[in-house]
């Protein structure tokens, strides 16, 4: 290769490197209409799994980012985002925030899949204590579901909880 080519190349990545920050990607106003939440936990291992479910309100055609609250330990792994079709979404989570923002397009269902470490703290010998807030989805459509391995007695306030 010439050193003339080299240059050129360089000069184009270069001057991508600067422009594809520019590139925005609009935040539509995206109103979820349904979401499921499952919590599967032990917490005398302090580890889960939970998996949200979105159901969008319509299906977005363009291109479209979404930001959801994601009910948080101390630790969140993310295992995959994906559309209806099972196909994986990009996405960024921040961890200060416990927010993942999710580039969508042909879709009006999002599963999200993590690891959550620290949701329940140990209060004394087997006795646990967590609070989850879902104030963020008071105008939604909301079915959650915690599912807690071994044998357990809950108190849950409210103490209208199925």
């Amino acid at each position: 290769m010439s050193q003339g080519f080299t240059k050129l190349i360089l000069t184009i990545m270069l001057a991508m490197l600067i422009i594809l920050p520019l590139i925005t990607i609009p935040v539509h106003s995206i109103a979820i209409s349904e979401l499921n939440i499952v919590i599967i936990y032990d917490p005398t291992i302090d580890y889960g799994i939970v998996v949200y479910t979105l159901k969008l309100d319509t299906v977005l055609n363009d291109l479209s980012m979404i930001k959801v609250k994601l009910i948080g330990g101390t630790s969140i792994n993310i295992v995959s985002v994906t559309n209806n079709q099972g196909e994986e979404l990009l996405y960024k989570y921040d961890e200060s925030t416990n927010e993942i923002d999710i580039i969508v397009n042909n879709t009006d269902l999002i599963n999200i899949t993590y690891e959550v470490k620290g949701l329940f703290q140990e209060i004394g010998i087997g006795a646990y204590i967590s609070y989850i807030d879902l104030s963020p989805y008071s105008n939604i459509n909301i079915k959650a579901e915690i599912n807690l391995l071994g044998e357990c007695t809950i108190y849950s306030e409210p103490d209208n909880v199925d």
